[in-house]
């Protein structure tokens, strides 16, 4: 089994898996791991970990909170936490990510930016009520 970030063990029954010689037309959003060894054209809006096989490809734009890419991507990237591009990695577009690791050989046409405010909001986790800002009267 799969450790993430957190040191938390994967279920494997909870990793949504597109093997290779699959191909899917259409969006698709997960709540839990996904790995792409096949092809996604359309985007791909995960609340967890997405792998990208080496033999995987994406035609569209992702938003994650972490992701692994060890081959192709066309479109946006968009991470909350941690994005790691392999030495096999190739993205034409743009990344936003809060933290990056980029191997030698990782290919990348696009912009990049890095930051604890380049994440999207949709895969940030949420604020707690006292966290929040509070409501203005008027």
């Amino acid at each position: 089994m799969a450790k993430s970030k957190k040191g938390k063990v994967e279920d494997p029954n909870h990793i949504n898996r597109l093997a290779t010689g699959t191909k899917i037309t259409g969006d698709i959003s997960s709540d839990s791991c996904v790995r792409v060894d096949g092809e996604i054209l359309g985007n791909l809006n995960c609340k967890s970990r997405l792998i990208l096989g080496k033999e995987g490809c994406i035609e569209g734009d992702i938003q994650v909170v972490e992701a692994e890419v060890n081959g192709r991507v066309i479109g946006n990237v968009y991470v909350a936490e941690l994005l790691i591009l392999s030495n096999t990695s190739i993205i034409n577009g743009d990344v936003r990510a809060e933290r990056i690791v980029i191997e030698d050989g990782a290919q990348i046409s696009g912009k990049i930016e890095i930051g604890k405010n380049s994440a999207p909001e949709a895969t940030k986790k949420s604020k707690t009520k006292t966290e929040e800002e509070p409501d203005l009267v008027y």
